[in-house]
């Protein structure tokens, strides 16, 4: 078996060039900016209510045994 071979020249990268627009990204990265740009606008929102977490807290637990309640 030959060893494989080197690119041709026309698909190395060439600093004569301006370098071709960037590929685009596969379909997890642009999945995951996307989700960073929808939680991000909840982020901020959710470090003023840490001045309510005590009252968060209790609907937290309220939720959760309402859930296990219908779990059993």
């Amino acid at each position: 078996m030959k060893s494989p071979q080197p690119p041709p020249p026309s698909l190395l990268p060439s600093h004569s060039h301006p370098s071709p627009p960037p590929p685009p990204p596969p379909p997890g990265v642009h999945f995951t900016t996307s989700l960073k740009l929808q939680v991000l606008p909840i982020r901020i929102p959710l470090h003023l209510h840490l001045l309510h977490l005590p009252h968060q807290l209790h609907l937290l637990s309220v939720w959760v045994s309402q859930w296990s309640g219908k779990r059993q």
